[in-house]
């Protein structure tokens, strides 16, 4: 049986071969949902109640850290600013101790 080459048998053809469904099924095919409430409900806010307590106590973790770092660097700079002052007069003392100078450091 000789076929002609028009678009349409070629077309016939091709279907009764079956080479469409074929290539349907050798493609990756979206799955099926076999339950019955397969009804999708969109996500409100009370579900992701638990979500926005842990980004608050996050936000409040970061807050008191930082607060502690400002508090322990303040401490320490006074700390490092009475060591100074108390390097500076022992200083004083001995170069006065020993040259009879004043004021040598600021």
């Amino acid at each position: 049986m000789l076929i002609s080459e028009s678009p349409a048998e070629m077309f016939l053809v091709a279907e009764e071969r079956g080479l469409q469904h074929r290539a349907k099924n050798r493609l990756a095919m979206k799955p099926r949902c076999y339950n019955e409430a397969g009804n999708f409900q969109s996500v409100r806010l009370y579900d992701c109640q638990s979500v926005f307590i842990l980004y608050a106590i996050g936000i409040l973790l970061s807050a008191v850290i930082l607060l502690a770092e400002k508090s322990i660097e303040k401490y320490s700079s006074n700390q490092s600013r009475n060591n100074q002052k108390i390097l500076c007069n022992n200083k004083q003392r001995a170069m006065q101790f020993l040259t009879n100078k004043k004021n040598i450091c600021h």
